[in-house]
């Protein structure tokens, strides 16, 4: 499956499906691409009531492998409400890695 192919039928299943936690379509579907979590918490996007962060997947696309960046609730500030109750969907799209130099002191 393409990466184009892989994200149209992930954001046309996000559209016609309200989140539920037991929808498992979604799931589903990457498996079939072999997904495996990378990175987890980027892009913080705090709202009053929930928080909205994105996660990295490595995912096999005609035996190459790409990145797949889906954004979504990952946190409920509020007791009484649920995921629902946001009318929050999922966002997929492809990323890439950047390489970031970073300093620090030597030691003597």
């Amino acid at each position: 499956m393409k990466m184009e192919e892989l994200l149209s039928k992930l954001n046309k299943e996000s559209k016609q499906n309200e989140f539920l936690e037991e929808d498992n379509s979604i799931w589903n579907i990457l498996d079939l691409v072999e997904a495996k979590e990378v990175e987890t918490g980027l892009d913080v996007d705090k709202h009053r009531w929930y928080e909205r962060t994105t996660t990295v997947f490595e995912v096999k696309c005609d035996d190459n492998k790409k990145l797949l960046g889906i954004n979504s609730v990952t946190d409920l500030s509020n007791e009484n409400s649920t995921i629902d109750d946001l009318f929050c969907e999922y966002d997929f799209f492809e990323m890439e890695a950047i390489n970031i130099i970073s300093y620090k002191r030597k030691k003597i």
